[in-house]
């Protein structure tokens, strides 16, 4: 998997990054750019993202995750996302760590339920 480096600012309402790390996408409305790691810099606030191939804030693809270990799928908006933090520091990855089990964070910023039914 090709990794692709972008850093981006933050104005001051704290939501156009967004726009530097979100494409459209036909089937749920958009989702992270796939395969990309961003830093992201807002003031004191300083964090990465990383995003997996299928576009979702992942270190690993979904399709790497047949460990046999427990497959966890999470589903949500920013807070499941982690804006404003490093994927180590969310609570998915917290999770995964301390249980040995893969969660699959599926979270994207502003998702509705009805987004979050058309994952596949």
């Amino acid at each position: 998997m090709t990794k692709v480096m972008r850093s981006a600012k933050l104005d001051k309402a704290g939501y156009s990054y967004h726009r530097s790390v979100i494409q459209h996408d036909p089937i749920i409305g958009y989702r992270f750019i796939p395969n990309i790691y961003s830093r992201i810099n807002y003031n004191d606030n300083r964090f990465t993202i990383q995003v997996n191939e299928q576009g979702f804030r992942n270190n690993i693809s979904f399709d790497e995750m047949n460990d046999g270990k427990l497959n966890v799928l999470a589903l949500g908006d920013s807070y499941l996302a982690g804006d404003g933090i490093s994927n180590h520091e969310r609570f998915t990855d917290i999770i995964s760590k301390r249980r040995n089990i893969n969660v699959l964070n599926t979270g994207l910023p502003g998702a509705g339920s009805d987004q979050q039914l058309l994952i596949q």
